[in-house]
Formats: C-alpha cells, sequence, structure tokens
C-alpha cells in the first residue's frame, strides 16, 4: 500500500508540476509572442522608414547630416531632393563641414546674395542615376548637377569620392541612395 501512496505522490507531484510548468510556459509562451510582435514591428518600422523616405528626408533625420540640411535649406534646394530621381547623393557628413573655417561656411548659409555659390556647391555631391556602392568602379566618372566630373576611387572595399572617402555606404531612400563622404567634394582637386 505504501508503495501505491508513493507512486499517486510522485504522480500528483509530477501532475502539479506539469501543471505549473504548462501554466508559467503559457505566459512565457505569450510574453514571447508579444515580444516577437514588438520586435518584427520594430523591425518593420525601421525597413519602411527607408522605404518611405526620400533622400532630403534621410539627410533631415539622419544625426550626422545636419549641417548638411542646415545648407540644403540656405540654398532652397530641397526641391532637387525630393524630386522623383533617381539620384544618388555623396552627403558630407556633419564633420566635413567642421573641416571648414567658419569665415568659409557661415558667408554662404547666411548671405542670400551668395546662395548660388553654395547651391552649386551642393550641387557637386548629387548626381543623376542609382549608383549603390556596388555599382561604382574605380575610375568611374560621374557628372554632377553642377555639371561637373566627379572620380570614384575603388580599392577592394574602399570607395572615394574626388578623393574624399565614403563613411557610410548605400542608405536607401525612395527616390535613390546617399553615400555619407568624409569631405566636401570640390570637383579639379582630386
Amino acid at each position: 500500500m505504501m508503495l501505491t501512496l508513493k507512486n499517486l505522490s510522485r504522480g500528483a507531484s509530477a501532475l502539479l508540476f506539469v501543471t505549473f510548468m504548462a501554466a508559467c510556459g503559457g505566459e512565457t509562451t505569450s510574453q514571447q509572442e508579444t515580444s516577437d510582435t514588438a520586435s518584427t514591428e520594430a523591425e518593420d518600422t525601421e525597413v519602411s522608414l527607408g522605404a518611405t523616405q526620400t533622400i532630403l528626408e534621410r539627410v533631415q533625420y539622419d544625426d550626422d547630416l545636419g549641417a548638411l540640411y542646415d545648407a540644403v535649406q540656405a540654398a532652397q534646394l530641397e526641391a532637387a531632393l525630393e524630386a522623383a530621381g533617381p539620384l544618388t547623393i555623396f552627403a558630407p557628413s556633419d564633420a566635413a563641414f567642421e573641416e571648414l573655417p567658419a569665415t568659409t561656411l557661415q558667408p554662404l548659409l547666411e548671405d542670400t546674395t551668395r546662395r548660388k555659390e553654395l547651391q552649386v556647391l551642393l550641387s557637386n555631391h548629387i548626381v543623376e542615376g542609382y549608383y549603390p556602392a556596388d555599382s561604382l568602379t574605380n575610375g568611374m566618372e560621374l557628372t554632377t548637377l553642377a555639371g561637373n566630373t566627379i572620380t570614384i576611387s575603388k580599392v577592394v572595399n574602399t570607395i572615394s569620392v574626388a578623393d574624399e572617402p565614403v563613411e557610410t555606404p548605400d542608405v536607401q531612400a525612395t527616390n535613390g541612395v546617399v553615400h555619407v563622404v568624409a569631405g566636401l567634394i570640390v570637383p579639379g582637386n582630386e
């Protein structure tokens, strides 16, 4: 009889353990499903942001391109970066703008009589067409919206544009692609 009670006791303990684990497992599964759903929604949001933002919006919301966005506004080039495209922009980082003396940049940003100079400077960073990093080849020449030619240098996986290294390639936008570069592009200074 004692054996039977012992087996019954073990069976009851096992049943309680299984019931407890199932209950906890159900909550864990529910929590896991909620977590997975939230994670998937976050990933979808990130993907859809890239798929739904124009080049202008990508520049506007990138923490490393604030100075470029300010310059685009001062030059009144917003419409160019929202155009249907496709466009490729070699976007100078904030660090690139910081390398310029304030006496050079500030007058371009603030003096509306010098807007054309700023437009030309910025237009030298934009080309018509979609050129992701894998399509750029060593020695390739591209014509900018300013009408100047810039040369691509590509050695292994390192890309430079007019001798300015590409820091972040292939930031996708609805109307093209953005490559963040380390400096301002000045054609002819290559």
